[in-house]
């Protein structure tokens, strides 16, 4: 297995052949502990109710009712519905949908039939989907704005710690990129102009020119005498003459 999840399952099939190959399919693929199997829509709410389970396969068809029906009665009488795989017949398949869209808390997946040709792929989705769901069911603790932040470049993105941040530039004029250096002398090319940059960057971040902004944290040695900055990378700024007093002031330099 590719991991150690076996998740507690009931199968709901009425044709008796149909039902023992979906267990045993399940049963060799490792991921499916079968722990209970019904045929009709009563055995089903009995089954669900009474027997504890993380995943259901559903088929929507059943005597005494369908797939629908099932989940109505479960839902109104407050009874607990694992996370559910819809298994259809092609001419059922808009059916599935809507009870897909109506329960789309407790369904997850439409297994169409037939699906045998298909099947490893289908449990690799149908995995992927129930990991995803109970990912999106933790407490997640997120990245903090105050130490992270987001650097889009063209259809990446990169997650950068303010802190490694040496140095930022404007790109070609009006071409509305910033070129971002950090402590590795990595080079990141920014989407957002430097105006824009540095309104997401903290205070720290000190336009010394039109077009070039530094961490001041990343400062190594300021030469007043040519009015330049040497940083921690070995890069060198020079500083505009509009910007230097408002330099000196930041820096407590005399």
């Amino acid at each position: 297995m590719v991991n150690d999840v076996s998740y507690k399952t009931l199968v709901i099939e009425d044709e008796k052949m149909a039902r023992n190959e979906l267990i045993n399919a399940l049963k060799e693929d490792g991921h499916f502990k079968v722990v209970g199997e019904a045929a009709n829509v009563s055995q089903a709410y009995d089954l669900i109710k009474s027997t504890p389970a993380e995943v259901l396969f559903l088929d929507i068809g059943l005597p005494g009712g369908n797939a629908f029906y099932l989940l109505s009665e479960l839902k109104k009488n407050g009874v607990d519905i694992p996370l559910t795989i819809i298994v259809t017949a092609n001419t059922e398949y808009e059916y599935a949908k809507k009870i897909l869209n109506e329960y789309s808390h407790e369904v997850l997946y439409i297994l169409n039939k037939p699906f045998w040709s298909s099947w490893i792929q289908h449990c690799e989705d149908i995995l992927d989907s129930l990991l995803a769901k109970q990912q999106a069911g933790r407490k997640i603790m997120y990245l903090d704005k105050d130490v992270f932040i987001n650097i889009g470049s063209g259809r990446q993105s990169y997650i950068v710690n303010p802190d490694d941040i040496v140095f930022v530039k404007t790109g070609i004029k009006g071409s509305g990129k910033t070129f971002v250096t950090l402590k590795s002398n990595k080079t990141i090319e920014c989407s957002l102009s430097l105006n824009q940059l540095i309104q997401q960057l903290p205070p720290v971040f000190f336009q010394i020119n039109r077009f070039e902004a530094i961490n001041l944290k990343a400062i190594s040695l300021i030469d007043y005498s040519t009015r330049e900055v040497f940083l921690i990378n070995g890069q060198v700024c020079s500083i505009g003459s509009a910007f230097y007093k408002s330099f000196l002031e930041v820096t407590g330099a005399n």
